[in-house]
């Protein structure tokens, strides 16, 4: 969830990420790679997923 505090300590949500952290260099991709799922690899087996349904 990302969010903003204000000067005044008001905190203003901006948004929910539901599949946080899916870039190439963050710590979900980092993690597959290192039992030898790459990225892009991951993508298309997410695609693949999501078109089943």
């Amino acid at each position: 969830m990302d969010m903003f505090l204000t000067p005044e300590n008001d905190i203003y949500l901006n948004e929910i990420n539901t599949i946080p952290g899916l870039t190439g260099l963050s710590r979900y991709p980092s993690m597959l790679k290192k039992i030898g799922i790459e990225y892009k690899d991951l993508i298309v087996k997410l695609v693949e997923l999501a078109m089943e349904r």
